[in-house]
């Protein structure tokens, strides 16, 4: 199954300002996050987010390498790292650990590395210019979940004293603390042997993942790997938020042939979804928020006959998806948002699936060949920051 080995040829910031270094993935930056994350010289999004244009693309390449060869990034031996994020969400504190390390780049036929959704044209090629300029440097990990395994648990709850990296984010503040330490030599070569009895499923990097994989070269990748019983792994509902002109579209008429519509409010409408469905199918309604009105919509046949085929785990998603190309909403003028409550996107018009995927449902479905889901099924929080370490 897979092979997961140490970091070879790795380089971190040092630690002297680090936490204006560090950033989220690439995707989920706003602007204006990147505006305020690029006033710093050496913030890691000069190379994960430098532009679209071929020249961007060109100097990102150009800077990795100064970089390495000014100290910005310094050496580190081959190691395995074991990565904590404490974070709040929800009004609770919660913890995540993983592993972070190489994996040999499988073909999907293989059934050792699975997608679980689909992907995006524009942002593989994005993610291929940008590889391709730096020379298939691994400038962010992808995320992978795996079945729980004792030794792994057991290994991950270790007391390891001072952390090798300790630092949050002074741009973008959301109070998560992100520690590493390295694993000893006999940990990671236990690691590399567990995992070779294990199918690792892609919980977000299938862009990049996909562009290692189509190039036909015997290739490894970054990855931080999550057992999927880790109890501070949160899979966040993903909705879709619409522009408020391009909402236009949506009429009553469309919403009315192709769902049932049920009255329900701003404040309530969280409750009223929380008895739709439910792990692992939570298919039977969607939430809809539009000019300050709320409902609950139930598929009629007419959607069945849409989504016929689609996955039962996220056939709620798949409905929204085919109403937003039925009501002709242009795909720019969607947001896919994660949301641990309503309360994130009231005010704004949005479709909800009544619940998140949990890690456990992702995992099953995924290894019975259940099939991939839609894009943006799923988001990760928090997600695994970039800037922590690079393997170049």
């Amino acid at each position: 199954m897979a092979l997961v080995i140490p970091l070879s040829q790795a380089y971190v910031f040092g630690r002297d300002g680090l936490e204006a270094k560090i950033a989220p993935p690439y995707d989920v930056i706003s602007p204006q996050q990147r505006e305020a994350l690029q006033r710093h010289p050496q913030n890691i999004t000069h190379l994960t987010l430098p532009g679209e244009r071929t020249e961007d693309y060109e100097k990102a390449g150009i800077l990795l390498e100064q970089w390495k060869r000014d100290g910005t990034l310094k050496p580190v031996s081959p190691c395995m790292l074991v990565y904590r994020q404490e974070f709040q969400l929800g009004g609770h504190a919660y913890a995540t650990t993983s592993i972070i390390a190489m994996a040999r780049v499988e073909p999907y036929g293989n059934m050792v590395i699975l997608p679980h959704e689909e992907t995006i044209p524009h942002h593989k090629q994005d993610r291929k210019l940008l590889a391709q300029a730096t020379r298939w440097a691994n400038l962010e990990p992808i995320f992978g979940l795996y079945s729980p395994e004792t030794a792994i648990r057991e290994m991950l709850s270790k007391d390891r004293g001072t952390p090798y990296i300790d630092v949050t984010s002074s741009v973008i503040n959301d109070g998560t603390r992100h520690s590493l330490w390295k694993l000893e030599d006999e940990e990671q070569q236990a690691v590399t042997e567990l995992f070779r009895s294990k199918q690792v499923i892609i919980l977000d990097g299938h862009h990049r993942y996909e562009t290692r994989m189509e190039r036909n070269v015997q290739d490894c990748i970054m990855i931080c790997l999550a057992a999927s019983d880790d109890p501070g792994l949160k899979i966040l509902r993903t909705v879709r938020v619409i522009g408020r002109e391009a909402a236009r579209a949506i009429t009553r008429s469309t919403i009315e042939e192709y769902f049932t519509i049920y009255e329900s409010g701003p404040g309530t409408l969280e409750k009223e979804l929380a008895r739709c469905g439910g792990d692992p199918c939570p298919s039977t309604c969607i939430g809809m928020l539009i000019n300050d009105e709320a409902y609950v919509l139930s598929p009629k046949p007419a959607m069945h006959e849409l989504v016929s085929g689609r996955p039962l785990i996220a056939r709620d998603l798949a409905e929204i998806d085919a109403f937003l190309g039925k009501s002709r909403v242009p795909k720019e003028e969607i947001t896919y948002k994660g949301i641990a409550g309503l309360d994130e996107v009231l005010g704004q018009c949005a479709l909800t699936p009544a619940h998140a995927i949990t890690p456990e449902a992702l995992l099953r479905h995924i290894a019975d060949g259940g099939g991939r889901l839609p894009r943006k099924t799923t988001y990760l929080y928090p997600k695994k920051w970039d800037g922590l370490v690079v393997a170049a």
